[in-house]
C-alpha cells in the first residue's frame, strides 16, 4: 500500500518537473480585440493593392530606360526609342527609379513590379498613419486619416510608376515633420517641451530630397512643402511682434530656412546638378504636357473632382467646430495643394496628403468635443481581463497575438507575392496586365516585326518599346514633352482624324499602324475601308494595319488646313520657332 502511494507521488513529482511553454516576450506584444481589426485592415490593404493589374502607363518606358541604361553603362542624352524627338536633350531625373523597376523586372518580371508597388503603397499610407497617431493620440482617428486620404487620392493609387517612390518620400517628409512637433510653426513640441528641432529631422530632410532628386522630378513637391512651412513662420511671426526685424529673429522662421537650404543642397546631389531643379521647374509648363488628360485642369464632374469637393466641406466643416488654432502654415499648404489639383488632376494624391494632415488634428478635437461618457467608461476597463459574451478577453491576450498571425499568414499566402513565395506559378498575362494592355499585339509584333515608321496611340507607346520587336520606330511615348511641338500636332491630327490627317500619314511614311479599337473608331473605320491599307491582325483591344507596299495614301486632305511634316526633329522645332515669332 504504502509503496503504491510512494509510486504515485514520485509521478506527480515527475510530471511537476516537466517542463511547462511559458511566454517569454514582453506584454506588449500581447494584443487585444481592436487590434485584430487593424491587422485585418492593413492585410486587406496590401493584398488588394497587390491584385491591381500591370496598366500600360509610362511604368514600362521607365523600364526600358532602365535596360538601355545598364546595356550601354551610362545615362541618355536623347530619347533612345521615340526617333522623332531627335536632338531633343533628355534630363533623365528617374534614373535610379528605372534602374531598380528593370532590376525587378528582370529578376522576377511583372509579379516582382506589382509586389514593389504593394510595399511602397503600404509604407506610404503606413507613415501617413503613424503621423496621424501623433497628431490625434488615437487609433481610430488615425486610420480614419488613412481611409480619407485613400479615398481623395483614389483616382491615382492604381497606377505604377516612379511617381510612387516620389509619394513614399513625401509621405516621410510629412512623417519626419510632424514626429519632429514642427507641423504647426509656433507651437512647442509636445514631447520636448520646446522649440529644439530632433536631430532626425535637420539629417533626414537633406537626406530625403538627395534620394527624391535621383528618384523622380516629383521632389519639388517636396521644396514646396518645406517652402510653405517657412511662408506660414514668416507670417505667424510677422503676427506676433508686428515688426520686420522680429521675423527674422524668429527661430521658426530662421529653422525652416536652414532646413529649405539643406533640402536644396541635397537635391543638388545627383549626375546633372543644378539641371535637374532648372529642368523640374520648367517641365510643368511643356504645351504638350497640358494636351493629355492628367495634366488638364479639374473638373466637379470628372475623375478626382468629387473626392476634391468632398475634402473640401469637410474641410469647412472641421474648420468651423474646430476649437483648435489653424496655423498659417496649414493656410498656405492648403492654398498652394488646391491651386495645384485645379490647374492639374494628377496633383490630387499630394494634395490628398497635406489635406489628412491639417484636417485630422481638427476631427480629433470634435470628437472629444462629442465623445459620450459611456466611451469613455468603456475605455477604461478595456484592457481589463473580464470575458466577453463568446469567451474571449476584451483586454490584451496572448490568444490575439496568434489570430492576427494566421491572418498575416493568409494575407500573405492568398496575395500574388505569397502565392509566387510559396513557389505557385506567377498570374497569367490576362490577369497580370490590365484589359486594355495590348499584350496579344506585341506577340505578334515580335513575330512578325514591322518595317519603316509605325504609328501608335500615346497611351501604349512605352508598352511598345518595351514589349515590342527590338527597334520598333514608335511614333510617339509618355515623353511627349521631348516631341517638337509641329510632330505633337500632327500626331493629334492623325489620332483624331482631322482634315489633313491622311497626308500627315502619307508625309511621315507611316507603314504600319496600331490602333486602340476602343478609343479609335473613327479611324479603325477608314483605315478598314481603305485599299492603301490590309487588317494584318486584331483581337478586342487593339488591331494592326499595314500600307500594301508601293501604296500611297490619297490626297484627300484640304489643301487650306495642310500641314507640313518636317523630315527631321531638328527641321520641326525651326518651323515651330517660326510659327510662334
Amino acid at each position: 500500500m504504502n509503496a503504491g502511494l510512494d509510486q504515485d507521488a514520485a509521478a506527480q513529482a515527475a510530471v511537476s518537473e516537466e517542463p511547462l511553454l511559458e511566454t517569454k516576450l514582453h506584454p506588449r506584444w500581447a494584443l487585444a480585440p481592436w487590434h485584430l481589426l487593424l491587422v485585418a485592415f492593413w492585410c486587406l490593404f496590401f493584398y488588394l493593392v497587390n491584385s491591381f493589374p500591370l496598366r500600360e502607363t509610362d511604368l514600362w518606358g521607365h523600364v526600358a530606360y532602365g535596360s538601355w541604361i545598364v546595356e550601354h553603362r551610362t545615362l541618355p542624352v536623347e530619347d533612345p526609342f521615340q526617333p522623332l524627338s531627335e536632338g531633343m536633350t533628355v534630363i533623365d531625373s528617374a534614373w535610379l527609379s528605372q534602374l531598380l523597376l528593370y532590376g525587378l523586372q528582370a529578376v522576377g518580371g511583372g509579379e516582382a513590379l506589382s509586389t514593389l508597388f504593394a510595399l511602397v503603397t503600404l509604407a506610404m499610407y503606413g507613415l501617413l498613419g503613424l503621423a496621424f497617431l501623433y497628431q490625434s493620440r488615437d487609433l481610430v482617428l488615425a486610420h480614419l486619416g488613412v481611409v480619407l486620404v485613400l479615398v481623395v487620392g483614389w483616382s491615382r493609387i492604381s497606377t505604377i510608376r516612379p511617381e510612387n517612390f516620389g509619394t513614399l518620400l513625401f509621405a516621410v517628409l510629412l512623417w519626419l515633420i510632424v514626429t519632429s512637433g514642427q507641423s504647426e510653426p509656433g507651437v512647442a513640441p509636445r514631447r520636448t517641451g520646446g522649440k529644439r528641432v530632433p536631430w532626425r529631422l535637420w539629417i533626414g530632410v537633406p537626406l530625403v530630397m538627395c534620394l527624391w532628386a535621383n528618384l523622380h522630378g516629383s521632389f519639388a513637391c517636396g521644396l514646396a512643402l518645406l517652402g510653405c512651412m517657412f511662408a506660414g513662420a514668416v507670417v505667424e511671426a510677422a503676427w506676433r511682434t508686428r515688426r520686420l526685424g522680429g521675423v527674422w529673429t524668429d527661430p521658426d522662421v530662421r529653422r525652416w530656412l536652414w532646413l529649405g537650404e539643406l533640402a536644396v543642397l541635397g537635391t543638388l546631389i545627383n549626375p546633372y546638378g543644378m539641371d535637374v531643379l532648372l529642368y523640374t521647374l520648367v517641365f510643368s509648363v511643356n504645351t504638350n504636357l497640358h494636351e493629355i488628360s492628367e495634366w488638364q485642369a479639374l473638373e466637379l464632374i470628372d475623375t478626382g473632382g468629387p473626392a476634391f469637393s468632398m475634402s473640401l466641406i469637410l474641410l469647412m466643416v472641421a474648420f468651423r467646430h474646430s476649437r483648435r488654432r489653424i496655423p498659417a502654415a496649414h493656410v498656405i499648404l492648403l492654398l498652394v495643394f488646391a491651386v495645384a489639383v485645379v490647374r492639374g488632376v494628377r496633383m490630387i494624391w499630394w494634395y490628398g496628403a497635406i489635406w489628412g494632415m491639417v484636417v485630422v488634428p481638427h476631427l480629433a478635437d470634435i470628437w472629444r468635443q462629442i465623445q459620450p461618457r459611456w466611451w469613455r467608461r468603456w475605455s477604461r476597463y478595456r484592457g481589463t481581463s473580464l470575458r466577453g459574451w463568446w469567451g474571449l478577453p476584451i483586454g490584451r491576450a496572448w490568444s490575439y497575438s496568434l489570430v492576427s498571425l494566421l491572418i498575416l499568414w493568409i494575407a500573405l499566402a492568398v496575395s500574388p507575392t505569397g502565392k509566387s513565395l510559396l513557389g505557385d506559378d506567377p498570374r497569367p498575362s490576362r490577369y497580370l496586365y490590365s484589359d486594355s494592355t495590348p499584350w496579344q499585339v506585341t506577340e505578334y509584333l515580335r513575330e512578325n516585326p514591322p518595317q519603316g515608321q509605325v504609328f501608335n496611340p500615346q497611351w501604349w507607346g512605352d508598352w511598345l518599346v518595351w514589349d515590342g520587336p527590338p527597334g520598333l520606330q514608335v511614333f510617339v511615348t509618355t515623353n511627349v514633352h521631348l516631341l517638337p511641338r509641329q510632330t505633337w500636332t500632327d500626331y493629334r491630327v492623325i489620332r483624331e482624324t482631322r482634315s489633313g490627317w491622311a497626308n500627315v500619314m502619307d508625309r511621315y511614311a507611316v507603314q504600319t499602324a496600331v490602333l486602340d479599337k476602343h478609343k479609335q473608331t473613327v479611324l479603325l473605320g477608314y483605315l478598314r475601308n481603305a485599299t492603301e491599307w490590309r487588317l494584318m491582325y486584331q483581337d478586342d483591344v487593339a488591331a494592326v494595319f499595314r500600307r500594301v507596299e508601293g501604296a500611297r495614301m490619297p490626297k484627300t486632305a484640304d489643301r487650306t488646313t495642310e500641314l507640313f511634316v518636317p523630315a527631321s526633329a531638328a527641321e520641326a522645332r525651326e518651323r515651330s520657332r517660326t510659327a510662334s515669332d
